[in-house]
Parts: C-alpha cells; sequence; structure tokens
C-alpha cells in the first residue's frame, strides 16, 4: 500500500512539473530530484512503520 501510494505520489509531482516547465527534460531533472528528497523521508517514515507493526505482531505473538 505504501509503494503504490509514493509510486503515484511521485509519478503525480512529475506530471505538475512537466506541465509548469514545458521541456520535459528540465521537468524531468526537477522532478528527480525531489523524488530523491521525498524518497529518503518516505524510506525513513515507512520504516518506522514497519517497526511499530513488526512490534505490534511480536506482542500479539508473545
Amino acid at each position: 500500500r505504501i509503494k503504490h501510494h509514493t509510486l503515484y505520489h511521485y509519478y503525480s509531482i512529475y506530471l505538475a512539473n512537466k506541465k509548469l516547465a514545458g521541456k520535459e527534460y528540465q521537468g524531468f531533472e526537477e522532478w528527480s530530484v525531489k523524488q530523491k528528497k521525498s524518497l529518503k523521508l518516505n524510506v525513513s517514515a515507512a520504516s518506522v512503520f514497519m517497526k511499530l507493526r513488526i512490534k505490534q505482531a511480536v506482542r500479539r505473538f508473545l
């Protein structure tokens, strides 16, 4: 679910930049820079979320 949502999010950013930039390559460059920044945030958020899920699962199991 996280993966699908973030991919859609990145793609919508890309489309928005493409419209704003006019030049496709420039838009893609800006998008990839933003994507790398937001990817780091999303990865850390996802890892925290997964740790919480694992803790919950362990508690349920014990």
